[in-house]
């Protein structure tokens, strides 16, 4: 017979929910959107920043919540680089400073559940997440944690094209290679471009799904609450009803799951399921 799960503390550590979790009160009430680049530094940032302030302006601003991550520890606790700094202020964007922008590293026993969509910027920091996200589905597959993660690049308007090319979607590492002066800052720029545009229509697409759903039927969205059966009222909901945002949750994790795996970097032990290689 197998051991209880009390007995296997790791397998208990990763099926319950983390205490990173339990400290963010609201971490149910909004979907979180995590943008993960290798060093942290430039692409996490940028796509980060862009994303929040095209939220800003959008019915969608209260329901999403937006984190970055790295996957290498090359530049942890460092600010944006200065190059993408420039970047961003080029497209009208303003970087956080290093002390609320600092690179953290990806932690996939925390991230990977806390997280509603993990987007990658190119095939090595898709492999870095799911290298060890993909075991997690063996232990627990009701979770399925690889689905939450998509190339970024699957939802840019020309990148989304080259679905069947195992790299055809990926916003490359502008500092690769430290060419420095003029040709990485245009290299930068390029790129924020690129992430610009994916954000763009990430957001449409986010904004569609809410608008089936019928949460944007109201002209103030955010007042919007969806009945619940069978579940407690959330705080502050006595009548039962489910706040917007966390409706919006919601429908993001199923559509996500829905949608399945990015099936090029899926390992043999959970090839058979349902595969994709992003956006939706």
């Amino acid at each position: 017979a197998l051991p209880k799960q009390s007995d296997r503390p790791w397998l208990d550590l990763r099926l319950r929910p983390y205490p990173s979790q339990a400290k963010k009160p609201n971490c149910c009430m909004q979907a979180l959107i995590m943008f993960v680049s290798e060093s942290g530094i430039c692409r996490a940032p940028l796509a980060a920043a862009i994303f929040k302030q095209q939220l800003q302006d959008s019915p969608l601003q209260d329901w999403v919540d937006v984190q970055q991550r790295a996957t290498r520890d090359y530049c942890l606790g460092e600010g944006p680089d200065q190059a993408a700094v420039a970047a961003a202020a080029t497209l009208g964007v303003q970087l956080p400073d290093a002390g609320t922008a600092a690179a953290v590293m990806f932690d996939p026993a925390n991230d990977i559940v806390a997280a509603d969509l993990v987007l990658v910027m190119d095939k090595f920091t898709a492999a870095d997440v799911l290298r060890e996200v993909s075991s997690y589905d063996l232990i627990n597959p009701g979770g399925q944690y690889s689905a939450r993660v998509r190339l970024l690049g699957s939802y840019h308007p020309l990148l989304a094209a080259h679905a069947d090319q195992t790299d055809g979607q990926d916003i490359d590492d502008p500092l690769y290679g430290n060419v420095g002066g003029a040709q990485e800052q245009a290299a930068v720029l390029e790129v924020a471009q690129l992430l610009q545009e994916s954000c763009s229509c990430l957001l449409q697409q986010l904004k569609q799904l809410a608008e089936v759903s019928g949460l944007l039927a109201e002209p103030a969205a955010q007042p919007a609450a969806v009945a619940v059966q069978g579940n407690s009222p959330p705080p502050g909901h006595a009548d039962g009803a489910l706040p917007a945002g966390a409706e919006f949750r919601e429908l993001l994790i199923k559509h996500v799951r829905e949608e399945g795996v990015i099936s090029w970097l899926v390992p043999p032990m959970l090839q058979g399921s349902n595969t994709d290689l992003g956006g939706w």
